[in-house]
């Protein structure tokens, strides 16, 4: 009798273990569900761009299942390094991009950037006229795989890459879409300066502080634009650090200009010439740009973005493609953050939490739209453009 309450607690323990073990599991399933859907493209092919001075630009081709001729994307994604998978706070999101758009008979190219992956390189050390090169590269690798459908090639770009997508919009007459998610309207500089002073507003600084660290960085970048040696530019970086902690000493200002400069890594960027080339850009010349663009053009943004405005770069963007009657259309997403997740608040720290709105709403309406059949008024064909053009609109690195 002494062995039957042993047998029941070993039985009970069991019980629990078994629970526990098959509770994680499905959990783990679950999750594996949520991140990472099943693979919608038949083949992946890498591709490996010889660029300037040594330097090697790697991506890969991701070709739907069928024969085609396929539309073809290229993906660009925001500021900073980043592989070709674009990871957001762990979640996939080149990777969910790739599949929604295989899905629907859509190719997909997505690259390293330099100085992250197989590509060599930093990106920083580049202009984002290097930059812009190597999207007309891309553009012409496409031209290796039959498959692809020759007329229905364009750009997909993610902030700063909404940028790079409508500057070589205005220059690659091959491009006959472009998808501008969450893309800047204005210079980055004048982006960068709000962002800097939202965040002194979140670091509990006053009002008035906030505003004195928007006009000090002002200043510094009008500093940094004239200076065409980067030496020079790393050394006024140098100084500002040390005058700005000088005269803010506090705990609050202190902690402010080491998160924001030192740790987050701006103050090496700021002296970089990839945030030189970007202060040489102003408000005219991106006008310019965006009314120039030949393309049909899809404008999408969540109405929660704290890092590019909504009210004014949305705004501006589709104002300046109406004026100039570029084929556009725009969707605004109620309660979507910068990466387009669910986050009506739009703070960082809840990027790539809830997903579900871009996979469920926002990539297939990219795709449909994509894919969608053009009226013959709508689209002008190749050799029209070509006659029409005036030189400065001929396509970057033109090849025979």
């Amino acid at each position: 009798m002494g062995a039957i309450p042993y047998l029941l607690v070993l039985w009970d323990d069991l019980s629990i273990f078994c629970y526990s073990f098959f509770g994680i599991l499905l959990s783990i399933l679950w999750i594996t569900t949520q991140t990472m859907p099943e693979q919608a493209w038949a083949s992946n092919h890498e591709l490996l761009l010889r660029r300037p001075n040594q330097r090697v630009r790697a991506g890969s081709i991701a070709l739907p299942k069928g024969d085609g001729p396929f539309p073809v994307a290229v993906l660009l994604p925001g500021s900073g390094k980043h592989k070709r998978e674009t990871p957001i706070a762990e979640y996939p999101w080149g990777s969910s991009v790739t599949n929604a758009l295989c899905t629907h008979g859509i190719a997909l190219i997505r690259l390293d950037d330099p100085g992250t992956g197989a590509s060599s390189g930093d990106k920083f050390q580049l202009t984002i006229q290097d930059l812009l090169d190597d999207v007309s590269e891309t553009i012409q690798a496409t031209k290796a795989f039959p498959c692809l459908d020759p007329h229905k090639i364009g750009l997909i770009g993610h902030s700063e890459g909404g940028m790079f997508a409508y500057l070589a919009g205005k220059e690659l007459i091959d491009l006959e879409f472009l998808v501008l998610m969450a893309a800047p309207a204005r210079p980055l500089g004048v982006i960068v300066l709000e962002q800097f002073e939202a965040n002194a507003l979140r670091k509990d600084l006053t009002p008035k502080a906030a505003s004195t660290v928007r006009r000090e960085l002002g200043a510094l970048f009008h500093q940094l634009s004239q200076e065409p040696i980067e030496a020079g530019r790393h050394l006024m970086m140098q100084q500002f650090q040390k005058r700005v902690l000088s005269l803010h000493s506090s705990l609050n200002w202190s902690s402010f200009w080491q998160e924001g400069l030192v740790a987050s890594g701006w103050n090496i960027r700021f002296a970089s010439p990839w945030f030189h080339s970007h202060l040489q850009r102003n408000q005219a010349s991106i006008n310019h740009s965006i009314q120039a663009l030949p393309q049909r053009v899809l404008v999408m943004q969540g109405s929660s973005d704290i890092q590019v405005s909504p009210q004014k770069d949305f705004s501006l963007l589709t104002q300046l493609m109406k004026e100039s009657s570029i084929d556009y259309k725009q969707f605004m997403f109620n309660g979507l953050d910068h990466v387009f997740g669910s986050n009506p608040a739009g703070v960082s720290d809840h990027y790539g939490m809830d997903m579900s709105t871009l996979e469920r709403k926002v990539l297939p309406m990219i795709a449909g739209w994509i894919t969608a059949p053009q009226a013959p008024d709508k689209r002008t064909s190749n050799d029209n453009i070509l006659k029409t053009m005036s030189p400065d609109k001929r396509p970057l690195n033109p090849r025979a």
